[in-house]
């Protein structure tokens, strides 16, 4: 290994940095970018809005304020067209993603809390002194049964 390694990592920042030319920061490619994620947040933040306005219309029953909030999509509606502020498509996820969520789901546990035990080895490991809450040696359960 020829290279220090800090002028290497220096090196990698330089070349890899966004907005950056020659090493240099350029700012006009920093200001593009920033103005870029804006635009793309600006029209996700919208398409956002168009939906969660469609949902609220579709329900069923009396929607207060009915005309303010078809006012308002009138209006994203013509922001949108006037701007050409269209929210990129997001690809759906793959089944290899869908399988793990659902595997995630299926196999979850809940939680339960630490033993006084576990605590005052956690706190042991850390050098710290675990302190038990006042309440913490008679209290029961959730369910208000006495501690065993």
């Amino acid at each position: 290994m020829d290279e220090d390694p800090i002028d290497m990592f220096k090196r990698l920042i330089a070349e890899n940095a966004v907005g950056r030319a020659g090493g240099t920061k350029n700012p006009k490619g920093s200001a593009r970018g920033k103005y870029n994620r804006r635009k793309q947040s600006l029209a996700h933040a919208l398409h956002q809005m168009q939906i969660a306005i469609d949902d609220l219309t579709e329900q069923n029953g009396t929607l207060y304020k009915r005309d303010e909030v078809e006012t308002l999509k009138v209006a994203i509606d013509e922001l949108i067209e006037k701007t050409g502020l269209i929210a990129p498509n997001q690809e759906p996820p793959s089944q290899e993603e869908l399988d793990g969520f659902m595997d995630m789901l299926t196999n979850a546990k809940p939680w339960v809390p630490p033993s006084r035990d576990q605590m005052e080895s956690l706190f042991s490991e850390l050098g710290l002194t675990y302190v038990p809450d006042e309440d913490e040696d008679d209290a029961g359960d959730q369910d208000g049964a006495p501690a065993a």
